[in-house]
């Protein structure tokens, strides 16, 4: 794996945005171990209430491109049997900060109705030790 650097959170206030440090994996298993633990991952922050938006239990994480994981699931709705296609809901990434590791989400824009033009990513932490930790 190695580092990028990349901005987030750009508005009007911030046209620069902020620049952030986050972990891209370099290969397909790479890729598939970090999806597979930022499920793990997601699914938890869904139940604790740490989520920046509302993911349905029985969400997914895949690699998307460079550092960019998408949280993809079936919104539901529909009570008649009828079967719903997974969409991206979320974009998530793995944040580095000194010693310890991030993992940041925020919502896409058409799977929230009340998202913001421009939202802000939010997520909890890990630091060196294997300790977890909540941030905003």
């Amino acid at each position: 794996m190695k580092t990028d650097r990349i901005t987030v959170n750009k508005t009007g206030e911030t046209p620069d945005g902020v620049e952030i440090e986050i972990i891209v994996p370099e290969n397909e298993l790479e890729s598939g171990v970090l999806a597979y633990l930022m499920t793990t991952f997601m699914r938890d922050a869904q139940r604790a209430g740490r989520t920046v938006c509302q993911l349905p239990a029985d969400l997914t994480v895949d690699h998307q491109h460079e550092g960019s994981f998408v949280v993809m699931g079936a919104k539901g709705g529909h009570n008649d049997g009828m079967y719903d296609l997974p969409r991206p809901l979320a974009v998530a990434g793995i944040r580095r900060v000194i010693d310890r590791f991030e993992v940041i989400h925020a919502p896409v824009q058409d799977a929230q109705p009340n998202a913001s033009e421009s939202p802000d990513i939010a997520g909890g932490s890990v630091d060196a030790s294997g300790v977890a930790t909540e941030s905003k």
